[in-house]
């Protein structure tokens, strides 16, 4: 139920947030604000197959709101993310769920006050888990006056400090995946072995080999067998090893992917062990088959094979996948609860033993594309897939709105067809817009001509020198999130410790090479120097009230361009 009232993005580009952290709390989750309805502004972010995080801003109709998930995948059709604004008190609450199941979120008013109520579905599930101090299931609450950002900022923050691990001064690692250079069919030794010194050469610190490495020969599909976790012999007939030794010898981290909690109807590990899969009425409709996790031989069974592959194959990185709904009808073998519910308990006891067997070990949250991409994940992985979608239109939407929800270091991306002929993005603006958050590529990039490439190793090198502010930042969203020759787009990242920021910058095709962005989050009487890229002109001189009032004028010099924009404080020269 949403209202056609679209609200502008930016309250305010000034406010407070009423503390540095959010407040964990459990479920189910009530809170009383003082009304009428129709007073308030919603801010949702949408979750659709390929069209990830939408960012959609309303104000309430007098009926208020509701929506519910049912997939059994936390973020198959919406964020599990709420800011609510009062616009004449200028008050706001966030609230972010800490479950991966499914969940009812519902706004009503009650006379001169509006209610807010979070809990899962079925309602009154306890809590089984506690991760950095959030129950599971749970929430982040966050409360604020201003813009959205001052309410994003506190969850965001309490998802760095209290659940991220430290992995060290060069995360996130910039990866290389096989995935849109092969299509899973097309995977074979040959052409991984001949994409690991073009990785290396541009910089990437991590290469992945994606879905496609297991089954029996070259004609089979990653979809059909999935469970056994054997090497393809055909595809690979040296094997895995041969392949961690060939990355490790070129200075990069080796990563792998699987699905491990769902097997092919025609594996090994289905026909041998039949009971050890959920069985109720929606059988004939799933194409793969879904372990029951709360069976404990079920469970060590796939913790052994994920630990044989990590030792066997030297991994530093594993990407867990999740490609098929947990949508269950009946509850047979649900030891009386709900049947998502008990496979969340399962999958989290699959990722502790990792940490705890494997603490070396970097581990991404994929899910078919975000769909399994709440609080609890930033506790037990590192880093999270932001879509399938790798239009380089695309990503600059979504590369924009994550950072709202997540730390962006944590958010992982990548260019895959870089596009010379594009008339709304240049080649560097397309690699530009993935290095936001966890920067990436893929694609045939032993196909890239020489100019693509020179530009991408640059952009890396840069990528390298500004992720340690990106592991430090605020977020500030300084225009609408927009649509490729829609009109320019920018976010500001400020390390206020360091007296540090960077400014990402999108022409985008707008109508317009020139616009003036005011800067929050600046200290007012400090004086900052301003470093605008080659051919943008020279450095400029600030103070933090000057680029908050006036603002800072940028001028692209071509449609398509884009721009990072260093700013630190004078006479600190550590960016």
């Amino acid at each position: 139920m949403e209202s056609s009232t679209h609200l502008k993005l930016n309250l305010s580009l000034t406010g407070t947030s009423s503390s540095i952290l959010a407040v964990p709390v459990a479920l189910p989750y009530d809170k009383p604000l003082e009304g009428p309805i129709t007073d308030y502004a919603l801010l949702t972010f949408g979750s659709v197959v390929n069209a990830e995080y939408p960012v959609r801003s309303m104000m309430l109709p007098a009926e208020g709101y509701q929506i519910e998930e049912t997939s059994g995948r936390s973020t198959s059709h919406n964020k599990p993310w709420w800011f609510l604004y009062n616009i004449k008190t200028h008050h706001g609450v966030g609230v972010a769920l800490a479950y991966s199941g499914n969940w009812k979120f519902e706004i009503k008013p009650r006379g001169q006050q509006v209610s807010i109520h979070l809990d899962t579905l079925p309602a009154g599930l306890s809590a089984f888990e506690e991760i950095g101090g959030i129950p599971i299931p749970g929430a982040l609450t966050s409360e604020f006056t201003g813009g959205w950002d001052y309410g994003a900022q506190p969850i965001v923050r309490y998802i760095r400090t209290k659940l991220l691990r430290d992995l060290g001064p060069d995360w996130p690692w910039v990866q290389y995946n096989t995935w849109y250079g092969t299509q899973d069919l097309g995977l074979t030794e040959e052409i991984i072995l001949a994409a690991i010194p073009k990785a290396a050469a541009v910089g990437c610190e991590l290469f992945t080999v994606d879905a496609g490495w297991y089954g029996i020969n070259k004609r089979t599909s990653f979809h059909d067998t999935l469970g056994d976790w054997k090497v393809n012999p055909e595809r690979l007939p040296r094997g895995l090893k041969v392949i961690s030794d060939a990355v490790h010898q070129a200075g990069m981290k080796f990563g792998l992917w699987f699905e491990i909690e769902c097997a092919s109807k025609d594996s090994e590990v289905a026909k041998d062990h039949p009971g050890w899969f959920i069985h109720d009425a929606s059988d004939h409709k799933r194409y793969r088959m879904i372990f029951d996790l709360t069976q404990p031989e079920v469970l060590n069974y796939l913790k052994d094979k994920l630990d044989v592959c990590i030792t066997d194959f030297s991994l530093d990185y594993i990407k867990m996948d999740l490609n098929t709904p947990l949508t269950f009808e009946g509850e047979k073998n649900s030891r009386g609860n709900d049947l998502a519910y008990d496979h969340v308990k399962g999958l989290l006891s699959i990722w502790r033993h990792l940490r705890e067997k494997h603490p070396q070990l970097a581990i991404e949250n994929c899910a078919g594309g975000s769909h399994r991409q709440d609080v609890t994940q930033a506790g037990f992985t590192d880093t999270h897939w932001v879509s399938d979608n790798v239009d380089n239109h695309a990503n600059l939407m979504m590369n924009y709105s994550y950072s709202y929800l997540f730390p962006p270091e944590m958010c992982s991306h990548w260019t895959v067809k870089p596009d010379a002929n594009d008339p709304f993005m240049d080649i560097e603006t397309q690699f530009t817009v993935n290095m936001l958050g966890h920067f990436g590529i893929s694609g045939a990039i032993w196909e890239w001509d020489e100019t693509t490439t020179g530009i991408l190793t640059e952009r890396i090198a840069l990528y390298k020198k500004i992720r340690p502010l990106i592991r430090r930042a605020d977020v500030y969203h300084l225009t609408e999130q927009v649509k490729v020759g829609g009109s320019i787009q920018a976010v500001l990242y400020v390390d206020s410790v360091n007296q540090q920021a960077i400014i990402f910058a999108f022409q985008a095709g707008a109508p317009s090479l020139a616009t003036t962005l005011k800067l929050p989050g600046l200290q007012p009487d400090t004086t900052y120097r301003i470093i605008f890229p080659v051919h943008f002109g020279g450095s400029q001189v600030s103070t933090g009230q000057e680029l908050l009032d006036k603002g800072m004028a940028l001028t692209f010099p071509t449609p398509g361009s884009s721009a990072i924009i260093q700013i630190q404080s004078e006479g600190n020269c550590n960016l």
